[in-house]
């Protein structure tokens, strides 16, 4: 939003909980997947999933910034 506040009568949109707590969960869920793989010795899992882990940690932390404005 560009700092306009919202008509009178409608309230503020509050920003939820569940978009963050889902990419966290992902997160979770791809380190673990590179922590299992690690102890297998499955080293292409162990790239894949870290990397996947750290993705959805920009998502994570995106979504718990606070907006401007």
């Amino acid at each position: 939003m560009s700092g306009v506040p919202p008509p009178a009568g409608r309230p503020r949109r509050r920003r939820g909980v569940a978009m963050p707590l889902l990419f966290l969960v992902l997160t979770s869920s791809f380190v673990a997947i590179a922590v299992f793989a690690l102890l297998a010795h499955q080293w292409v899992f162990v790239g894949v999933g870290a990397a996947l882990a750290s993705w959805m940690a920009t998502f994570v932390v995106h979504a718990l910034r606070p907006r401007r404005g």
